[in-house]
């Protein structure tokens, strides 16, 4: 939690490892291969409505 009191987010780290495809935590729709490695939303749009749950 910050300082304001507001929670903030927190990056979480995935291992690299070649059991399947990366999937999105708020649609479940698999990442395309050129996001980052510590993405863990497909978009800005679905994280958003992720959190908002």
């Amino acid at each position: 939690m910050g300082r304001d009191g507001v929670p903030r987010l927190r990056l979480v780290g995935l291992a690299d490892d070649d059991s399947g495809p990366r999937l999105c935590r708020g649609s479940g729709e698999p990442l395309m291969p050129a996001v980052k490695a510590i993405a863990v939303f497909c978009s800005a749009v679905c994280r958003a409505r992720h959190w908002r749950r």
